[in-house]
Parts: structure tokens; C-alpha cells; sequence
């Protein structure tokens, strides 16, 4: 009884607790608990602990936070961090027989993991609602606004909307904002620029009753309107030019064709490419194309841009639901991955059907343009079929090895189809080896006996029965069964179960493994032969992408044909005459049949399901896919006038980004769990005018543009914030600060270095280009970027948000980047009588006031401060000559340019005088012969005793490699390596250094001057000779610390300029 009580009854905590707040908990704790933890409370616990459940027992509820802390009626169920005084980790681990929980059966080891380093990190746990019947409200959801089709409405312009709401409030609109505020607004609103001065003088003068008209319409013309809205864009398809975490000894981590797909947004968004076709491309482009302009293709790196999780295709796959999703839909259909959506009408079903549709089609890179006809073209064109016929031919002969391996394998396969739950996913990285069971193939072997199960099935009709029945009750029933089926059954089946009675399933594996096995000798039966030689044999391999295809093969195989991949990849990334190109969806020759993946685990695998799109989209008569994988009827249904949620999505991100707010606040989320739109009225007059006006980006931008309600003043009205503090009805216009690719832009755009050239191949952030074509890496966002809000990578982002934190304005004030564009403004000005008014004019576009005027002469006429003295740093970067005699350093001569990467001889290579050397961060090249060895010189500033550590390397195929010798001033050589396509660790401890002494980290060209360049970055450590931090160790590494000059310092007139480019007036918009 008492057992028995303990059970019905677990868990409680005292009343405060129930008030208590939600603890602060990061994302990845959130995330944790969204995968791992309320999967297991939904099927686990609810039906007894939920308030959905028929009866509660114990008094107990784990579908809030509030009842999970709380618990029942014996004590505190859950103390974040301490698992062993949590009475839930108790009753799940089995540990008192008075309290186990569940009470059927314990749970699996892995779960009873999870929930107890759920609790040891803190219990994170998001579900801040109070307990509530679970499941959806029909009636809500029936309601619920996005849901709805587009409404119609007698009012007929923007500015009828607002007026409305507004007037409800007893508000007015503000006066309109005078004409260079508009200006300046419109031009940063549709190109990301600053207007010039001499355009604000203009249009502020500019008598023509249409001039403002005129001016949108020149904005929306000008290619920088491509740059600046396909910039949102991007935000949404998370993109970058790097996969994120890849395998690093096979994989290329560059995405061959993200600046192809780039370049493709932004033309669309020049172009007016109709939103619906532009949606249409990024999900089934092959389908659409012609093949006369396959420009297009580069369109479905929507999809395929993303991160690639270690090529682990259950997350690629459902990143790419996720994006179709948010970013397409504003629905988080990825929510229902593991279970039910929770607030809105996905059921798992829906969302394995999406699952099946991109789990049909395979990558493939294809090229979008033609290959010039110069030599450097005709080089590329040459290599390029070289490497893929040389993979071509690799999985070809692998590909043949692995199906006689695999053929003669049968027995054991059909072995591992009695225990495949037992066998690993995808998810599990594993070192496969040719003898091993391969877990890909296993499930093959397993879904095609389910497929056999639909039928009778000559064949497999016994296996299918056999597995049913229970196994010890198999040696006495399978006799009649055989008898009763003897007729229908393949004759070499049933002779094969004729003599004697199988005892397992593991015997009837055996069996059907001997059988399938001898059919493949001469003469043997052809029916069995095709099963394993057939096109539909569980052991053909399809023909996919190498990233899938993979997965068939062991380890060894793996990494050859990835490292095929990749230099195929390294060569279009690399090589400037190769021409853009897409990584296109295509489907696959064999159709893949989506089944829900309990709890999202790809090894237990529940029923079946068509590929379909969502049911509370599609109605009653939703029909399944019929065309090929599905993607091209999911495009059409997504970009349908008759679903409700797409024109809706596009137009709230578009009035987004003029008002800084969206009429829905949740830009990516339209479910029931997003605020309702400020004006939903106007939200679907907008997304109904979108598709009447053809679907067309520009007349949606010209209808608010043009209204009263963009064109209002931003000037506070006290009265008005009482009423409206938030400006939801937009009684005014709001004031927003520069993001940072339009605050980047204008700094280069007023000093005048901005590069204008549009498209083209990602450039490092360090260049002049617009921010747009910045090559960004996944795995090493900058700091700037970070520090600025830059879009999360990761995942689709809805919109930016703006914080103020220091390292923005240590930025602004101390950054290189910042230093030269005041230079860049001066230098424009150097012309100018009155200094003063000419830095006004380029910065903010305008005359200084008087009082203004005063203070900048009164700032000029300071004297200035004398000079700080340059003090060096310890390394030093140069070429010389060794004394083979003596073998020190003879001669040491500082390479005198440098480009911003390199230091070398002059602005071209190969210079004069210093030939073909030059150093960079990471290593550099040898000198043309022995007197103009590359040097990396280190100077000891102390006493004392050193470690000198790295990797010196030479990787280029051609020449007779480098050689590389690490020589010190007091003791000579210490060490050298001869390399050629070769590295070599460094190592040395103990080195006793004088102050003022020199290592030397010499490389030459080995006697021969042909692709001399090598990597090398040394890392030299001291122990500290202060007595503040004594014993500690000091650093000094080549990679880190490399640098170029000093700049100059600034002078008086450019610290001005800097100082203007950091006002609000420059940094904000109004």
C-alpha cells in the first residue's frame, strides 16, 4: 500500500515556490530541454501528470515549470542543479522500490541521462504558462488572424488605416517631416547610402509637385536598392559562405556557390522579380528553369546554403524545413520534429510529410554561366574534369567493391534486421569498417521487408509472417502457417522451412541469407538473384550526393571520396576563372517514403506518411504529392494567393524595415502564440494590393513610401506618448539607428573609398567593397560584425535587434577602419577654402550653424600635443642572408611594403629588388635565392628562458619544396627541415636568451624558385621577469601579433572628422 501511494503521490515543493520566477536560462540549456526533456515528460508523463489527463494523480503536474518545481504530494520534485535531491531523478532511476516511476517499466538509460543533466545544469526550462488543459482550442485556431483568408476593406490607402486607429485613440498623425529628413530616410530606407549633400540641396529646393515621387522611384531603380534589400533577405535564408562545422581532414568548408546565390538575390530584388517566382526558385528552381539561362538555379541556395552539422542529414534537413518554414511561412514548423506542435495546428505527421519531400532530392553543383574562352578559363575547364572524372571513376570502383562485399554480406544483414532499432543513426558518427554491420544499409534491408509487408509477397511473405509470431511459440506455429501458404510461397522458400521448423528470427535470417546468397552462383533461381542485383534491391546504391552517398561505404572509402569532393569544391572556390555556380536540389532516382520519427529519433520509426503539404493550409481535400519528390507543388502551395500567411510574412517584413517595427511584432512566427498585428486591417490591404499588383516588392514599397504615415516627422508629442508610449498606432515616425552594413557603407560612402562595383566573389570585411559582398564564415564571425547585431548565421532571422553595449563605441572611436575614413573625408576636403563647413557638408550633408563653426575653430587652433615615441614590437619581418660558415644571420633587410595582409617588397609581386618574398600571418614565400631568404625575426626584451613551438609546412605540389631553419643570434642554427608537400612540428625548450637577442625563422627556396610558399607562425613563451606576475608565462605569437605599421597619428582635422562621423546625426536615421 505504502508503495503504492509513494507512486500516485510523487513529488512536492512548499507553496512559495509556485511564485516563483522563471530562471534566467541560456539558449542552448532551452534547446536542451526542448529536445531532449519535454519529449520525454510528453510520453512518459502527461497522462497521468498533466492537466489533460482523466485524473492526476499525486497532486502532481509536469506540464509547467510552476508544477514540475512544485510537484505533489511527497517533496520538491525538481532542485535545479541537484539531481540526487530531485525526487523525479529518484523515482526514474529505480533506486527505492517505494518510488519508481514510471510504474510499468523503468525507462531507457539514455532518457534517465537527460533528465538528470537536465536538472544539473539548472532545469532550464521555458514553460512559463500556468497548467491548462494541453492540446489546441479549435475554436482559437479557427479564429486565430494569420489563419484567416485576406480580408477586404472599403478604406483604400495607408494612410485611411492609421487614421483610423489612431482616431480611436483620440490621436493625430504628426506633422510631415521637412524635405532633407525625408531624403535622407527614403535613401537609407531603400539603398543603404547616404544621399550626397548636393542631392539634399536639390531636392530641399525642388519646386516640382512630383519630385518626391520621383525621387522613390530613383531610388527604386538604382542597382544599391539589390544591395540593400537583398541584404534582408539574406538574414532570412541564414546566409553565409562557409558550412560551419565539417569534417576538417576531408571536407571543404567554403560553399562553392553562397556568392552566386547572393548575387542572385540581389538581382531579383533590381529586377522586381514577382515574390512569388522569387519564393518558387529557392525551392525547386530545376523544375523551372530553361535550358538556355540557368541563371536562375542559383537561386536554391536558399536551401542548400546552409549548415551542414557535420553532414548529419537529419539536421540539414530539418534546418532547411525550418527556414522554409519561418522564413517563407512565419511558421515554426520545426517544432513538430519530436512532437505535436504544441500551439499551432503542425502535427508531427506534417511535419515528416515536408521531411520526405527534402529527403527525395540530392545536391548536385552545377555551373550557371559558361565558362569563359581565355586560357585561364580553358586551364579551369581542363582541371575541373580531370578531378571529376578522377571521382567518377574512385566511386565507380568503390561503388562495385561494396556491392560484391555487401552481396556476400546478406546473411548478416538480415541478422541485423532482427535487432536494427539496437543499431546507431546518421546522428552517431562511426568508424565503419569494411566487416562491419553498416547501419545505412541495415535500415535499407529493413524498410524494404516493410515494403514487402503491403502484399503477399512470394519471397519475403514467410519473413513477414514468422515476425509475428512470438518466439517461443514459433517452432510449433510455423509449420501450419508454411503449410497453409505452401502454394503461394516462392518453391526455394518453402523448401528452405520444409525439413525443419525455424526457433527464432535469427534462424529464419540465416536461412533467408544462405538462400538469397546461393542464388547469386551460375544457375541459381533469378527471382531470388534480383533481390540482391535488381534495381530495387535493399543494396543498390542510389545515386546521390557525395555527402549522402558516404554514408554507404566504410571509413576508409569515406574519406578518399570526400577528399575527391573537396578538391573538386577547392578548385571552383579557388580558381578566379571558374564562373558562378548553384548547389541545386534535384530528386532522386528513388523516391524517398517518409515515416514519423518517434520523438525525432531516426532509428524508431513509427508510421508512414505521404508527402504532403501542411493540413490546416491545404483543407479537407488535401491530396498528396504526385509530381516527383514534391517540391515543385510545395513551391506552388507556399507562393499560392490562397495561402494566407505568405503575402502576409513579406509585407510585415517589408513595413518592418521602414518603420523598424513590424505591424506584427513577430516577424518569423504568424501561430498562435505571436501578438496580433497592430492593424490587421491594413496588413492584409497590403498583402492583397501585393498580389494584385502582380506580386511585385517595388509598387509595395511606392504605396508606403508615398503615404503621409512614412513622410511624418519624428518629433516627440508628449500627449501622444502618454496615450501610445510604444508608437504602435505610429502617431509618429520612429527614430533608428544605422544598422551595421548601412553604418559601414556610409563611413566608406562619405570618405569617399567606397568600391561601387556590384556582384562578384566575397571579399574580407577589411576592403572597401559594401558590406553585403563581406565574406562571412559561420565558425569566425568577427567581432565587429558581432558587436553590431550582425544576423545570426544559424539559423533564419527574423530581424535585427539593437543593442548598446562598450565594444560599439571602442570601435567608433579607437578602430583602424575608423581612423582611415576620417583620413578618406579629409583628404576629399583638402580643396576646400573653409575646412569646417566642407567636413559638414560631406558628413551630414549640410552647413554648420554658427555656434558650431565657433566650436570647431576653437577645437582646430589647440595646439597639439607632441608626438608619442613608436615603441616596436618583437617581431620583425624582412629577408637576409645565413653564413653557412658561422650559421647565424649575416644580413637583415625589413621588407618594406605593406598591403594589409603581407608585408613584401613593393605593390606587386615579384618586385625588383625583393623577388617573390613576402610574409603574412599565417607564413609567407621564400626570396628568389639565398640573399633574400624570408626572415621572421623575434628580439628577446628581457632575460630569460624561452619555448619556441609550431607547424612549419610547404603543401604546394610542384617545385622542390623549401627549407626552413630556426637560427639565434647567440647560438646559431638550432634547427632546420627540408620540406616538400611535408610538415614538421617545432618544439624547443629551454632556450637561454640575453635582451636584445634575435630568433630568426628563416625560409629559403631550396635552390630552386617555384612555389616557395610555406606556412609558419611561431609561438615563443617566457616566463614573466616582473614581480607583479612572476612565474607566469608571456606570449609572443607570430600569428596573433602580426601587423603592419604603426599608423600615423591623427591630425586635428581628422579627429574632427571622426568626431562628426560619431554623432547621432550621422548614426541615426531622424
Amino acid at each position: 500500500m505504502m508503495r503504492s501511494i509513494a507512486i500516485l503521490a510523487l513529488l512536492a515543493m512548499g507553496a512559495e515556490a509556485a511564485q516563483e520566477p522563471a530562471a534566467p536560462a541560456d539558449a542552448a540549456g532551452l534547446e536542451f530541454f526542448e529536445q531532449n526533456v519535454r519529449p520525454i515528460l510528453v510520453e512518459r508523463c502527461y497522462s497521468c501528470h498533466s492537466a489533460a489527463a482523466n485524473k492526476v494523480k499525486g497532486n502532481l503536474l509536469l506540464d509547467t515549470r510552476q508544477g514540475t518545481l512544485r510537484g505533489g504530494d511527497l517533496g520538491p520534485s525538481v532542485v535545479p542543479g541537484d539531481p540526487d535531491r530531485s525526487l523525479l531523478v529518484k523515482a526514474v532511476r529505480y533506486a527505492d522500490e517505494n518510488l519508481q516511476m514510471p510504474p510499468k517499466k523503468k525507462l531507457p538509460a539514455a532518457e534517465i541521462a537527460d533528465l538528470e543533466a537536465w536538472v544539473k545544469r539548472g532545469a532550464p526550462d521555458p514553460r512559463t504558462e500556468g497548467a491548462k488543459k494541453t492540446g489546441l482550442d479549435p475554436a482559437k485556431l479557427s479564429a486565430h488572424w494569420a489563419y484567416q483568408p485576406l480580408g477586404r476593406s472599403p478604406l483604400r490607402t495607408v494612410d485611411d488605416f492609421i487614421r483610423a486607429g489612431l482616431q480611436k485613440k483620440g490621436l493625430a498623425p504628426s506633422p510631415a517631416a521637412d524635405r532633407r529628413t525625408l531624403l535622407r530616410r527614403a535613401t537609407y530606407d531603400l539603398t543603404g547610402l547616404p544621399p550626397t549633400a548636393d542631392e539634399l540641396d536639390a531636392f530641399a529646393t525642388d519646386q516640382d509637385p512630383h519630385a518626391y515621387e520621383k525621387t522613390v522611384d530613383r531610388l527604386l531603380a538604382s542597382p544599391r536598392y539589390g544591395e540593400r534589400w537583398g541584404r534582408y533577405w539574406l538574414d532570412v535564408a541564414r546566409y553565409a559562405d562557409t558550412k560551419g562545422y565539417v569534417y576538417s581532414d576531408r571536407d571543404e568548408s567554403r560553399i562553392a556557390s553562397a556568392w552566386a546565390y547572393r548575387d542572385w538575390v540581389i538581382r531579383a530584388f533590381n529586377e522586381d522579380l514577382p515574390f512569388d517566382r522569387f519564393l518558387m526558385l529557392q525551392l525547386a528552381a530545376d523544375r523551372l528553369v530553361t535550358a538556355d539561362d540557368r541563371r536562375d538555379l542559383a537561386a536554391m541556395g536558399f536551401l542548400t546554403g546552409g549548415p551542414r552539422f557535420l553532414q548529419n542529414i537529419h539536421d540539414i534537413i530539418d534546418d532547411r524545413i525550418d527556414t522554409l518554414g519561418r522564413g517563407m511561412m512565419g511558421l515554426t514548423i520545426s517544432c513538430a520534429r519530436c512532437h505535436d506542435h504544441k500551439f499551432d495546428p503542425i502535427p508531427t505527421r506534417d511535419y515528416y510529410s515536408l521531411y520526405g519531400v527534402l529527403a527525395s532530392s540530392t545536391e548536385r553543383i552545377v555551373p550557371v554561366a559558361e565558362v569563359e574562352k581565355t586560357p585561364a578559363g580553358d586551364a579551369f575547364a581542363a582541371e575541373l574534369k580531370k578531378r571529376q572524372d578522377a571521382l567518377e571513376t574512385l566511386i565507380a570502383k568503390k561503388r562495385d567493391q561494396l556491392l560484391d562485399r555487401l552481396r556476400s554480406q546478406t546473411p548478416m544483414y538480415l541478422a541485423a534486421v532482427t535487432e536494427v532499432e539496437k543499431l546507431h543513426t546518421e546522428e552517431f558518427y562511426s568508424f565503419i569498417q569494411p566487416d562491419d554491420v553498416n547501419p545505412v544499409v541495415a535500415r535499407r534491408w529493413h524498410q524494404y521487408l516493410l515494403e514487402t509487408k503491403k502484399s503477399f509477397h512470394p519471397i519475403f511473405a514467410a519473413w513477414t509472417a514468422f515476425q509475428s509470431i512470438p518466439e517461443k511459440e514459433l517452432a510449433e506455429k510455423a509449420p501450419a502457417w508454411l503449410d497453409a501458404n505452401k502454394e503461394r510461397l516462392h518453391p526455394r522458400v518453402a523448401q528452405v522451412f520444409a525439413a525443419e521448423a525455424p526457433r527464432s528470427m535469427k534462424d529464419v535470417a540465416a536461412r533467408y541469407g544462405k538462400l538469397l546468397k546461393d542464388a547469386l552462383a551460375a544457375g541459381g533461381d533469378p527471382e531470388l538473384r534480383e533481390i540482391l542485383t535488381g534495381p530495387a534491391s535493399p543494396i543498390s546504391l542510389p545515386r546521390l550526393s557525395v555527402s549522402e552517398l558516404e554514408w554507404y561505404f566504410d571509413e576508409g572509402t569515406r574519406v578518399e571520396i570526400a577528399k575527391g569532393q573537396r578538391a573538386i569544391e577547392q578548385l571552383i572556390v579557388d580558381t578566379p576563372a571558374s564562373p558562378p555556380c548553384a548547389t541545386i536540389l534535384e530528386d532522386k532516382p528513388q523516391l524517398y517514403s517518409p515515416r514519423v520519427f518517434r520523438r525525432g529519433n531516426p532509428a524508431n520509426k513509427a508510421e508512414e506518411v505521404p508527402r504532403q503539404f501542411l493540413g490546416f493550409l491545404s483543407g479537407p481535400d488535401r491530396k498528396p504529392f504526385a509530381d516527383g519528390s514534391g517540391r515543385l507543388e510545395l513551391a506552388r502551395a507556399v507562393a499560392s494567393p490562397t495561402n494566407p500567411l505568405t503575402a502576409r510574412v513579406w509585407v510585415n517584413r517589408v513595413w518592418l524595415n521602414h518603420f523598424g517595427r513590424g505591424l506584427v511584432s513577430t516577424p518569423s512566427d504568424f501561430g498562435l502564440r505571436s501578438d496580433a498585428p497592430s492593424h490587421p486591417e491594413l496588413l492584409d490591404f497590403l498583402a492583397r494590393g501585393l498580389i494584385e499588383d502582380g506580386w511585385s516588392t517595388k509598387k509595395l514599397h511606392r504605396r508606403i513610401l508615398l503615404s503621409e504615415t512614412y513622410r511624418q516627422s519624428s518629433e516627440d508629442n508628449a500627449a501622444a506618448r502618454a496615450v501610445d508610449p510604444e508608437n504602435r498606432l505610429l502617431w509618429r515616425a520612429n527614430r533608428r539607428r544605422l544598422d551595421w552594413e548601412a553604418m559601414r557603407d556610409s563611413f566608406l560612402a562619405v570618405s569617399g573609398r567606397l568600391d561601387p562595383a556590384i556582384g562578384g566573389r566575397a571579399v574580407p570585411f577589411t576592403g572597401t567593397r559594401r558590406t553585403v559582398y563581406g565574406f562571412v564564415d559561420r565558425l569566425n564571425i568577427p567581432g565587429m560584425l558581432r558587436a553590431f547585431d550582425f544576423a545570426s548565421v544559424d539559423a533564419s532571422s527574423p530581424q535585427r535587434h539593437q543593442t548598446t553595449v562598450p565594444q560599439q563605441a571602442l570601435f567608433l572611436m579607437n578602430s583602424p577602419f575608423m581612423r582611415e575614413q576620417a583620413r578618406g573625408v579629409v583628404q576629399r576636403s583638402a580643396g576646400a577654402p573653409d575646412k569646417i563647413r566642407a567636413l559638414y557638408r560631406a558628413i551630414l550633408g549640410r552647413e554648420p550653424g554658427e555656434e558650431e563653426l565657433r566650436l570647431g575653430r576653437t577645437f582646430l587652433d589647440k595646439p597639439e600635443p607632441p608626438p608619442v615615441a613608436y615603441k616596436p614590437g618583437p617581431w620583425l619581418y624582412g629577408v637576409g642572408e645565413v653564413d653557412e660558415a658561422t650559421q647565424t644571420v649575416k644580413s637583415f633587410t625589413a621588407l618594406p611594403h605593406y598591403t594589409g595582409r603581407a608585408w613584401q617588397g613593393g605593390a606587386a609581386l615579384p618586385d625588383p629588388v625583393f623577388g617573390w618574398a613576402f610574409l603574412t600571418a599565417q607564413g609567407g614565400h621564400a626570396g628568389n635565392d639565398l640573399k633574400h631568404a624570408t626572415i621572421r625575426r623575434w628580439t628577446a626584451p628581457n632575460d630569460g628562458s624561452v619555448t619556441v613551438s609550431g607547424t612549419v609546412a610547404h603543401k604546394t605540389k610542384t617545385g622542390n619544396g623549401i627549407r626552413a631553419r630556426l637560427i639565434s643570434s647567440r647560438g646559431g642554427e638550432l634547427a632546420s627541415w627540408k620540406l616538400r608537400q611535408l610538415e614538421a612540428e617545432m618544439k624547443l625548450k629551454g632556450l637561454e636568451v640575453k635582451k636584445g637577442d634575435t630568433l630568426d625563422f628563416v625560409v629559403d627556396f631550396n635552390g630552386e624558385i617555384t612555389d616557395d610558399e610555406f606556412v609558419w607562425a611561431p609561438v615563443v613563451q617566457m616566463k614573466s621577469a616582473s614581480a607583479a606576475n612572476a612565474g607566469q608565462m608571456v606570449e609572443w605569437n607570430a600569428a596573433a601579433q602580426f601587423g603592419g605599421p604603426p599608423a600615423p597619428p591623427a591630425t586635428p582635422l581628422e579627429r574632427y572628422a571622426q568626431t562628426l562621423l560619431l554623432t547621432n546625426e550621422f548614426l541615426f536615421l531622424d
